[in-house]
């Protein structure tokens, strides 16, 4: 899977299955994939998700995920 696969797993499991647990667990392997990852054809998708996910926990949680 690519980064951006993993943080639309994150983003569903944040959004319709209202597991932070299955969320925190989902962005550590986004954080694993992303680093194996070679080459950056992705990066746009995956700047989109990320900013997308920080807009959503700046305003849903007190603090943001150790993995954001």
């Amino acid at each position: 899977a690519t980064t951006a696969v993993v943080l639309a797993a994150v983003e569903d499991a944040t959004l319709y299955l209202s597991s932070r647990r299955l969320a925190d667990e989902l962005g550590h392997r986004a954080l694993e994939v992303l680093a194996a990852e070679r080459t950056v054809d992705g990066a746009p998708e995956v700047l989109r998700r990320v900013r997308g996910l920080l807009a959503y926990y700046r305003t849903a949680e007190p603090v943001l995920p150790p993995w954001v």
